[in-house]
């Protein structure tokens, strides 16, 4: 399994990632993080957190976003992105087929991007002994019917490459609105997420300008980036373990010394 994490200027936020992929992940794999910093304060931020993470390879953003993706997806195997505002909230063996999700799970009931409105479950979905769950992406609504999300979704590496190749894009948002053009391919394939998630997305901040899309006020890039200079780090006690409502979900702001 490869693993393709997307970080803009959130070396705080990318720490707690590596963290908490460090303390629930039993198998890293290929590691990869691609990275853009906008200063050299936020750049000196990720050398840094890559120091304390040396099984991460990090590259990192040139002048073009999709020729540096293309150099980082695997030709062969299976891919898993993710980005860096999320953290493992659960163990997670490291292995997974395509069609993964590890962001849903039968406690989510809301939409935290649609202004917190009810979220159904896709019907019907299927429990198995061994903890996981099947449906068919086009029964699902919402997050259920959105198998082409690039946050803790796992893909065939040749099928996801191909897309790419085909796709215009220029940043993680906007390759993710081009894959959707291939969801027709995906509505009746069949989705897999375990009974609980195994990651959420905590949105404390917005770095991206492509979308304007919900997140917490109060900590934008610049005073996250002051914390970490300050050698503070994100407490997480407060969240491993947590049942969250929706794949998007604000949590306090818990930083301590690292």
């Amino acid at each position: 399994m490869t693993s393709i994490v997307f970080s803009k200027d959130r070396a705080l936020q990318l720490d707690a990632f590596l963290r908490s992929h460090r303390v629930n992940v039993a198998e890293v794999g290929e590691f990869r993080v691609l990275y853009l910093a906008t200063s050299q304060r936020h750049a000196r931020a990720y050398a840094d957190v890559f120091a304390r993470y040396p099984w991460v390879t990090p590259t990192p953003q040139s002048l073009s976003f999709k020729q540096d993706l293309l150099s980082l997806l695997p030709r062969n195997g299976n891919v898993i992105f993710f980005v860096d505002d999320i953290v493992f909230i659960r163990s997670w063996s490291g292995y997974g087929e395509s069609g993964l999700s590890l962001r849903l799970g039968l406690h989510l009931t809301h939409n935290y991007a649609t202004g917190g409105t009810p979220q159904p479950l896709p019907v019907p979905a299927e429990a198995h002994p061994n903890g996981t769950v099947t449906w068919r992406w086009g029964d699902g609504r919402e997050a259920w019917g959105y198998p082409l999300a690039l946050d803790g979704h796992v893909f065939d590496a040749q099928e996801i490459l191909e897309m790419t190749v085909s796709c215009v894009f220029h940043s993680p948002n906007t390759f993710e609105s081009a894959l959707q053009q291939f969801l027709p391919q995906f509505i009746n394939r069949m989705g897999t997420c375990y009974r609980e998630t195994k990651i959420v997305n905590i949105p404390w901040n917005r770095v991206q300008t492509d979308w304007h899309m919900l997140c917490g006020s109060g900590n934008g890039a610049e005073q996250m980036l002051a914390h970490w200079e300050a050698g503070k780090q994100i407490n997480l006690s407060g969240i491993y373990g947590v049942l969250n409502t929706s794949v998007h979900q604000e949590f306090p702001l818990a930083l301590e010394h690292r």
